[in-house]
């Protein structure tokens, strides 16, 4: 126990700065075992206790704990048939060490015990206690909490050779936190009422030759067609799409045809012609590759039709396993190639 105590202090002593408790109180529901010295009066003892934390009245950081601790009746150990329960008030200063998610502490302090019934030298005394322990945090109100106490209490005893009480206490529980104060909103700095600015000459009105938005000085596109959406440089927005097929297929998988649905909203509104070319891994032959790269090109003409797109507007080629994006020597990479690309094509006006 005496180990435990030094540890902590030494880890509060290099501690640069304890952040302070956002809340006010800290009341904890306990329960644990006493552990008495073995030649003791009495046998361990069950217990359970409360404990309140007031963090709004630290002083240089230590802040003031009240707690009652009641142990269950337990038996005498050299009076057959006797027992009696402990009730402990305690007064303990609390100095909390916060870190990220977790609050070790280190208290100490001093308490007055009640015996219900009195036997073999063990009477109701003062006693001083010291202990350490380790909060958790399970959300911003609740921690789980464990601590360890050494109690000593002296007495005047000739049946025994030491003149002094010393008992360990475990105990573990729920800490709820409340009574936060409420942060003092910011003052808002004032802001002077802006001058009045005189009204600068009229400016003739900038060319936008090709009334696409985007004034001739800016523009980088000129002579854009008029169905065209233009970016802020004034040229013509282009969507890609890429379409990935199973192994040895040329159906458009599930999730695939989203994406050619997408891509044909945007095909009703940009007038632009397509050219659809079908790609494939490197598995099986250069001609059976070909082929299959033909269809899947194919497959993505007919699935854009039955979106609503002309196909006039489209034309179709395959280039086989002849322009892998990525090399095929995985079954990644693979599944990478086995694809269809779209090239877009500004119609003549």
């Amino acid at each position: 126990m005496n180990k435990v105590i030094i540890a902590l202090t030494a880890a509060l002593v290099l501690q640069s700065s304890a952040m302070a408790s956002n809340f006010d109180y800290e009341a904890t529901a306990l329960v644990g075992v006493v552990f008495p010295e073995t030649d003791f009066t009495v046998e361990n003892q069950l217990m359970n206790g409360f404990e309140m934390q007031f963090n709004n009245l630290a002083v240089v950081g230590i802040k003031p704990e009240l707690s009652v601790l009641y142990s269950y009746p337990t038996d005498y150990r050299r009076v057959e048939g006797a027992s009696t329960s402990v009730t402990r008030l305690g007064l303990n200063g609390v100095y909390d060490i916060e870190a990220n998610g977790f609050t070790p502490f280190v208290k100490a302090g001093a308490g007055y015990e009640f015996l219900y019934k009195h036997y073999d030298g063990y009477i109701d005394g003062a006693f001083l206690d010291a202990g350490a322990g380790i909060k958790v945090a399970l959300d911003s109100a609740w921690d789980f909490k464990v601590e360890a106490l050494y109690l000593v209490k002296y007495r005047d005893e000739p049946n025994y050779e030491s003149n002094y009480d010393n008992n360990g206490i475990v105990m573990a529980g729920l800490t709820y936190k409340f009574g936060a104060e409420p942060t003092p909103p910011k003052e808002e700095p004032k802001v002077e009422a802006p001058k009045p600015v005189p009204a600068p000459a009229p400016v003739p009105a900038p060319l936008d030759s090709d009334k696409d938005g985007v004034i001739d000085p800016n523009d980088k596109c000129p002579n854009t067609p008029t169905w065209a959406t233009v970016d802020n440089d004034g040229c013509p927005i282009k969507r890609t799409m890429r379409i990935n097929f199973p192994f040895d297929s040329a159906v458009i998988s599930q999730d695939e045809k989203a994406e050619v649905s997408e891509f044909a909203t945007f095909l009703k509104k940009e007038q632009y012609n397509l050219h659809l070319i079908g790609h494939t891994d490197n598995i099986g032959s250069k001609a059976y590759n070909q082929k299959l790269s033909e269809k899947r090109a194919a497959s993505v003409k007919e699935a854009l039709s039955a979106e609503g797109i002309d196909a006039s507007r489209m034309n179709t080629s395959g280039q086989g396993e002849m322009a892998p994006l990525k090399p095929n020597d995985s079954k990644a990479n693979r599944a990478f190639n086995r694809r269809v690309e779209v090239e877009l094509i500004t119609p003549s006006k």
